[in-house]
């Protein structure tokens, strides 16, 4: 007979409590701006690059071309960004801030930048370690990207 196994032991359901709770934490702070965690991690790139194709963004974001399609559209909804067609191949969209995308930076690196903070006092010194183990577990290819 196997030993028990625990939950506290279970690091799927761990990893899935924690981004809830701090999933949970990002939509209230960034709720009086009107976007979600996963519309900001549409923005961020753009704010550093903008004009990048869906693909570009979706290799960054790590989310398939269907998941990208739909983020796009409701960050167009919201208007904060547009598709324009790319200059040199018609067939293919780039994806541009509008103002209303590049006036939310500010605001929005504020409350990541709170985030951050109210996770680094959980975390304490290991935060480094943390983040980069968190990275590393990111990339790991599961069996149906094989």
């Amino acid at each position: 007979m196997s030993e028990q196994l625990k939950i506290e032991e279970c690091v799927s359901f761990i990893a899935a409590k924690t981004f809830q709770r701090i999933n949970k934490r990002a939509r209230e702070l960034l709720k009086p701006l009107g976007v979600s965690p996963t519309q900001c991690g549409l923005l961020i790139p753009l704010w550093a690059n903008d004009g990048q194709s869906s693909v570009e963004l979706g290799d960054i974001l790590k989310l398939d071309s269907a998941t990208m399609t739909g983020l796009i559209d409701r960050c167009e909804a919201l208007e904060i960004v547009q598709r324009r067609p790319d200059e040199t191949d018609r067939r293919r969209a780039r994806i541009w801030l509008t103002d209303k995308g590049r006036d939310l930076e500010p605001h929005i690196t504020k409350v990541e930048r709170l985030l951050n903070v109210e996770v680094i006092e959980v975390i304490g010194d290991d935060t480094p370690a943390f983040l980069q183990s968190l990275r590393v577990l990111s990339e790991i290819k599961t069996s149906d990207q094989a």
